[in-house]
């Protein structure tokens, strides 16, 4: 444990789950819940790539309940949807591999900045006074 942030283990497979998806996500893995899977902020499913799915559902379970799939804006995106938001055509968003994520949950990552890169492979991608945009590299 390094500055309050806690190592998750838990295996993946108990954490994650395949969706289909919809239009704006297309299929991909979502974070289970006790009520089936996370959503985002526009009530989408938080879809990602497996690995970034599992990594986010150990860093929302690192941080005591801190990161809220509902304050994710955006996750992966079809190219369809990617297009429609002018999102660039190199987005992470397009391999699962991004979030677009505020409120608490953001202040949470921002405040842990280092740990979150470090032990979950998220980190923060400023462009554009965006200042919530966090991309996945396996740590």
């Amino acid at each position: 444990m390094s500055q309050g942030v806690l190592v998750i283990a838990t295996a993946c497979s108990q954490l994650i789950t395949w969706v289909p998806g919809d239009w704006q996500t297309g299929p991909g893995y979502a974070i289970k819940t006790g009520g089936g899977y996370a959503h985002d902020l526009h009530g989408r499913p938080v879809v990602l790539s497996r690995s970034a799915a599992c990594s986010l559902a150990r860093l929302m379970l690192a941080s005591q309940g801190a990161v809220k799939g509902h304050h994710i804006h955006s996750s992966q995106r079809t190219k369809t949807w990617n297009d429609s938001v002018q999102g660039a055509y190199d987005s992470k968003h397009l391999t699962g591999d991004a979030i677009d994520i505020h409120h608490g949950s953001r202040r949470w990552m921002l405040s842990r900045a280092g740990d979150v890169a470090k032990l979950y492979g998220w980190r923060l991608i400023t462009y554009g006074g965006h200042g919530g945009h966090f991309e996945f590299h396996p740590p």
